[in-house]
């Protein structure tokens, strides 16, 4: 699940519609404002989340890594798990 989703995360502009952009002229001019201060802020969390993208990649990808050696341990426990038990039980004969 990790795998698939440590990149997503929504950042485009959602400007609900507001009593004052409906005022003909200074509507409008609310409008743009409101745009350039949504734009500013969403090129900084852009920035950021971009950032925060790549530190989730390596993470998921140490994460990927570790998983790939614990099965490794533990196929390699059970075998000698296996063989321990056979050298106990060829000992006790």
């Amino acid at each position: 699940m990790v795998n698939e989703n440590y990149a997503n995360a929504e950042t485009e502009a959602l400007l609900v519609s507001s009593p004052a952009t409906r005022i003909p002229v200074l509507g409008r001019i609310w409008q743009l404002i409101r745009g350039g201060a949504h734009g500013l802020v969403l090129f900084y969390v852009n920035r950021a989340v971009t950032h925060q993208t790549e530190i989730n990649r390596q993470l998921v990808s140490v994460l990927n890594r570790m998983t790939v050696a614990m099965e490794t341990q533990q196929r390699t426990i059970i075998g000698l798990q296996a063989d321990l038990d056979a050298l106990r039980h060829n000992r006790e004969e």
